[in-house]
C-alpha cells in the first residue's frame, strides 16, 4: 500500500513542477486530489484485503492502473492560468521545456543546475520547445 500512496503523491508532485502555471488553486488542488486519492486508495486495499485478493501480478497490474488513472484525472482537471489543462497540452504536443520545469522546481525552493540550462540551449532544445509552450 506504500507503493501506491507513493505513486500518488509522485504523480501529483511531477505535474506540479512540470505544469507550474496554476495559479492560486494549483497547490490546494494537488494537495486535496491527492488526499482524495489516498483515502480511496486505504478503503479499497482495506476491502480487497478482507477478500485475500492480493497476490504479486495482480499487485502489479494495479499499480499501473493507479498510476495512469490518477495521471489522467489530474491532467485533465489541474487548473492553469492559461485554461488550457495538462492533458490538452501534451496532446497538442506543448510539452514542458526546460523553463518551465525550473520554475517549476522553484515553487518547492529547488533549481535546475546551470549547467543543465546551458547544455540545453547550446544545443537548441530549448529554442525548439519555447514555440511549442503557448
Amino acid at each position: 500500500m506504500a507503493t501506491r500512496l507513493f505513486i500518488i503523491v509522485a504523480v501529483h508532485l511531477i505535474f506540479l513542477v512540470c505544469f507550474p502555471y496554476t495559479g492560486k488553486l494549483g497547490l490546494p488542488f494537488c494537495m486535496l486530489s491527492a488526499l482524495i486519492w489516498c483515502g480511496l486508495v486505504v478503503f479499497m486495499h482495506t476491502g480487497l484485503n478482507m477478500l485475500r485478493l492480493f497476490f504479486t501480478p495482480f499487485n502489479f497490474i494495479m499499480e499501473i492502473l493507479l498510476a495512469l488513472a490518477v495521471a489522467l484525472m489530474v491532467s485533465t482537471t489541474m487548473p492553469q492560468q492559461n485554461k488550457i489543462s495538462p492533458f490538452d497540452k501534451i496532446m497538442r504536443k506543448r510539452y514542458p521545456d526546460v523553463r518551465t520545469i525550473d520554475a517549476g522546481l522553484s515553487r518547492f525552493g529547488l533549481g535546475l543546475p546551470k549547467s543543465w540550462k546551458k547544455a540545453t540551449q547550446k544545443k537548441g532544445v530549448s529554442r525548439i520547445l519555447k514555440k511549442q509552450i503557448p
